[in-house]
């Protein structure tokens, strides 16, 4: 599996060393610095400390208090279109990094309008059918809504929230995840069921 075990939030000093904990259970052969995809590796030296095992999951990395998902995507391919789907592995860290979900399937971008974006909407897939975190729907496809044109990120939520609460006859589920490409923090998207007309 791989797992994000710490995201640098902050700008280094040239010349001077920077410190993090990193609170991760599990034990690791090999660890990888990802920089961000639009520049060159900025950073001089990395060095881990920690004890020799193998670990465990019972205290995984997530970013926030929101889920974690992170998409691996075979060669680190971006996804660039509705059409092609990327194989992937599709991993989601929950529950105060508590609860592990990691299993195969693809990814490719979807939407229409909200693809011209910067921040890209994604479906992903799963090779088989999952309870993805207290979403009552058990399935393969999933949408990565990437609420672009909303700056609080939370219309979508709170109308759907609204619907619930009235009783309507069918709400999508939605909530709230950061989301990780390749290593790369991509934003807090809203992972909803794939709704069929």
């Amino acid at each position: 599996d791989l797992l994000p075990i710490y995201i640098i939030t902050e700008k280094g000093k040239i010349g001077q060393m920077s410190y993090a904990d990193v609170d991760c259970s599990r034990g690791f052969r090999y660890v990888r610095y990802v920089g961000p995809s639009d520049a060159r590796c900025n950073i001089a030296e990395l060095e881990f400390y920690g004890h020799q095992g193998e670990g465990d999951n019972s205290r995984l990395y997530q970013l926030t208090n929101l889920p974690t998902v992170s998409i691996h995507t075979l060669n680190g391919e971006i996804p660039y279109d509705k059409e092609h789907q990327i194989v992937s592995q599709l991993t989601i860290i929950s529950g105060d990094g508590t609860a592990l979900l990691s299993e195969p399937g693809t990814t490719r971008e979807r939407g229409n309008a909200s693809r011209s974006f910067p921040k890209k909407p994604y479906r992903i897939k799963f090779d088989k059918k999952q309870h993805v975190l207290d979403a009552p729907a058990k399935a393969k496809k999933w949408t990565l809504i990437n609420n672009y044109g909303d700056k609080t990120l939370m219309r979508n939520m709170l109308a759907c929230e609204l619907s619930r609460r009235m009783g309507m006859t069918y709400t999508p589920y939605g909530t709230a995840v950061d989301v990780l490409l390749n290593g790369e923090y991509k934003g807090c998207y809203q992972l909803c069921d794939q709704v069929r007309s």
